[in-house]
């Protein structure tokens, strides 16, 4: 995940707040706070969770976007390799946009789309894309 963090320096060339749903162990979240992220991570599997924490030394809760509550105001909130596990990928995604701070960046990466490996979102929250709505 390192060769992620010059694609984030580049979206937010000030580090500030990190949000990465369905974090796995935390591996990502690691490599964020290494590049001065202050990372969360959000991650169903509560083993996973635990062993990150404990490795890594990172902040995860257990849950879901819809379950767990985090204060928003997030500079950036990533989902790596999640969308195509979910089963209401819009809602997912509006939740996400949710916990954005106004004007910030939503990364996502998803396996087996013909898009991009990294495509960002971008806009304040007062407007959503036409694929929220």
């Amino acid at each position: 995940f390192a060769r992620m963090m010059p694609h984030l320096d580049r979206l937010r060339p000030a580090k500030g707040r990190l949000l990465d749903v369905g974090t796995a162990a935390g591996a990502f979240l690691k490599a964020a706070s290494d590049d001065g992220w202050d990372g969360t991570g959000i991650e169903p599997n509560a083993w996973l969770a635990d062993w990150g924490r404990t490795e890594y030394g990172v902040t995860i809760h257990v849950g879901s976007i819809d379950t767990v509550s985090v204060t928003p105001g997030f500079d950036v909130v990533t989902l790596w390799d999640v969308i195509e596990h979910t089963t209401d990928p819009a809602a997912v995604l509006a939740r996400c946009v949710a916990r954005l701070a106004p004007s910030r960046a939503l990364p996502r990466r998803a396996r087996g789309c013909r898009a991009p490996r990294l495509r960002i979102l971008d806009r304040p929250r007062t407007r959503a894309p036409d694929w929220l709505r």
